[in-house]
């Protein structure tokens, strides 16, 4: 496998917040000195929780989404 060519590659995420609440942010690519080549994003101000979030990757004209979910018990743990 080699590495993708990042200045071909676009990132999305999409989070949908326990009641009906959504937001979304465009990722940027960057480089952090201990973590290496990451893609960061705007923070999501007043989101507690969340239930889906979903990462879009776009790379040639072809997306491919990552869903990942989280659902709480209701009673404080996770």
């Amino acid at each position: 496998m080699k590495p993708l060519d990042r200045a071909d590659l676009e990132a999305k995420l999409m989070v949908n917040g326990h009641g009906g609440a959504q937001e979304s942010r465009v990722l940027k690519f960057s480089k952090d000195a201990k973590e290496g080549p990451l893609f960061r994003g705007d923070p999501i101000k007043g989101m507690t929780d969340w239930d889906t979030a979903v990462v879009s990757l776009k790379l040639k004209d072809n997306w491919t989404h990552l869903r990942f979910s989280h659902h709480s018990d209701g009673k404080g743990g996770h």
